[in-house]
C-alpha cells in the first residue's frame, strides 16, 4: 500500500510542477507512476484474502505484479526521450490507458 501511495504522490508532484519546468521527464514520470500505482493497486485486491477476484488463485497477483514491473521498467527507458522534447500529455494519458487496459 505504501508503494501505491508513493506512486500517487510522484504524480501529484509531476502533474503541479508542468508549469515550472522546462522538461517534461517529471511529468511522464508522473503520468507514468498513476498508471503503474493503479496496476499495483489491483495487484494488491487480486490477492485470494481479498475476496475481490474470487475466481483468482496466486496466478492473478502475480502477473499484475509482473505487468507493472514491466511497464515501470518502460516507462523509465521511454522518459528518457522527454528530457528535451515536449509531449500532448492528453496523448500520454490515453496511450497509458490503452497500456494498462490491455495488461
Amino acid at each position: 500500500m505504501f508503494s501505491i501511495v508513493v506512486a500517487f504522490g510522484v504524480f501529484a508532484i509531476g502533474w503541479n510542477t508542468r508549469k515550472f519546468s522546462k522538461n517534461y521527464f517529471l511529468l511522464f514520470i508522473g503520468i507514468a507512476a498513476l498508471f503503474i500505482g493503479f496496476m499495483d493497486f489491483i495487484h494488491l485486491l487480486a490477492y485470494k484474502g481479498m475476496g475481490v477476484f474470487i475466481w483468482a488463485d496466486a496466478n492473478l497477483p502475480t502477473q499484475l505484479w509482473i505487468a507493472a514491473r514491466y511497464l515501470q521498467a518502460g516507462s523509465l527507458l521511454a522518459a528518457v526521450f522527454f528530457i528535451k522534447r515536449k509531449f500532448n500529455f492528453k496523448l500520454v494519458f490515453i496511450i497509458y490507458f490503452i497500456i494498462v487496459f490491455l495488461l
